[in-house]
């Protein structure tokens, strides 16, 4: 199992050579990275800094979520082990500890700052878990204050680091800011999507770039290379584009919320769409791709319309421009799917296979951001 804390501004790399040396505790990565088994990855936007979430995350997540059966060291709690529901224990193995700015400041090493910390623990007690080798985690927290959270059981809370008086208060503005179709360049697509009716999936991964370059990078590195043209599109966004994947399945996309930058949208096309004109647009709204698929081939699913969104996250203008690329999709089981665990199997296929694709795009654009600083 593992816990990742992605960093928003700059993003992580598959290629284990070059990650190790963003981490506090390089060989708690490296030890993982060598681990077999199986992999799950899940990812929540917390607010905070990574040490005052590196610190939340022990006392909200792993210290209340169990039972203490022996104490930890430090305050990584090393060498803690709690006992959770079903008789399951787990061990803290290392904790790869945050460097404070001032102490990151201050460091011999150039690259101080972007030393992700860690916490790595393993399962040691499977009791009724059918589990043949040990479990091993790996909490990984990144040096933005922006970040993505990957949990075990479920997502973890949304983290406001604020007083009790507003903190109820700022999760309300949070969540209304997150469904308000403004903040959208294509607002009609958004309301298009949350009114459309089906089991949603949604992913999430940062990929280092401007949402103006990962929109770019999607496009090419993602629905373009990953299926045979049918029909082509137009513009940017390749509106209309039509495409053959894998088992005949055919995906069109439907619209394209080009970013603000964008220099090729036509009249026709913004009023189409039904946007203001460029000089009205606020450079902080959010890029999106809306697609559908017209034919599943052996898919059990139906009625499906999914939107791709390009966060900007990076936590300053000066700071390295990361995005977070939102992929979320709503579809319905047909007969055949309701017997085969009410459609639960067919979308566990689809996030695998999609949340392969944004891993991959991810590292792609960290290794071109990598040979850029080389």
């Amino acid at each position: 199992r593992i816990f990742r804390l992605a960093d928003k501004s700059t993003g992580f790399s598959m290629d284990k050579s070059v990650e190790a040396r963003r981490y506090v505790d390089a060989r708690a990565f490296e030890a993982y990275e060598d681990h077999d088994g199986q992999e799950m990855v899940l990812s929540e936007v917390v607010m905070g800094s990574p040490s005052e979430v590196f610190d939340a995350w022990l006392r909200d997540v792993w210290i209340a979520g169990g039972s203490q059966v022996h104490e930890g060291v430090g305050r990584g709690y090393v060498g803690y082990v709690r006992r959770v529901p079903l008789g399951v224990e787990e061990e803290i193995l290392s904790a790869g500890l945050p460097q404070e700015a001032d102490t990151a400041m201050g460091s011999e090493e150039p690259d101080a700052q972007l030393k992700i910390p860690s916490i790595c623990y393993r399962v040691r007690k499977h009791l009724h878990y059918d589990v043949n080798e040990c479990t091993v985690g790996l909490v990984k927290m990144p040096v933005k204050h922006k970040i993505s959270l990957c949990g075990w059981l479920s997502p973890a809370p949304f983290y406001d680091f604020s007083s009790p008086n507003d903190q109820g208060e700022k999760e309300e503005e949070e969540v209304m800011m997150r469904n308000d179709p403004a903040r959208y360049v294509d607002a009609r697509a958004f309301e298009e999507y949350e009114d459309h009716d089906g089991q949603e999936v949604v992913l999430s991964e940062c990929v280092v770039g401007s949402p103006s370059e990962v929109f770019d990078a999607w496009l090419q590195e993602v629905w373009l290379a990953g299926g045979t043209e049918l029909h082509e599109g137009v513009g940017r966004g390749y509106v209309g584009h039509v495409r053959h994947v894998a088992l005949g399945v055919e995906e069109e996309i439907l619209s394209a919320g080009l970013p603000v930058d964008s220099d090729e949208e036509t009249e026709a096309e913004r009023l189409s769409a039904g946007r203001p004109s460029r000089a009205r647009q606020d450079s902080s709204k959010i890029p999106t791709i809306c697609y559908t698929v017209h034919n599943f081939g052996p898919l059990p699913m139906q009625n499906h319309l999914a939107l791709v969104r390009f966060v900007d996250v990076a936590s300053s203008a000066e700071s390295t421009p990361a995005t977070l690329v939102i992929w979320t999709f709503k579809t319905e089981p047909t007969a055949l799917g309701y017997l085969l665990c009410c459609g639960g199997l067919t979308r566990f296929i689809l996030r695998t296979a999609l949340q392969s694709l944004l891993r991959s795009l991810a590292a792609s654009a960290a290794a071109k951001a990598n040979r850029h600083l080389e």
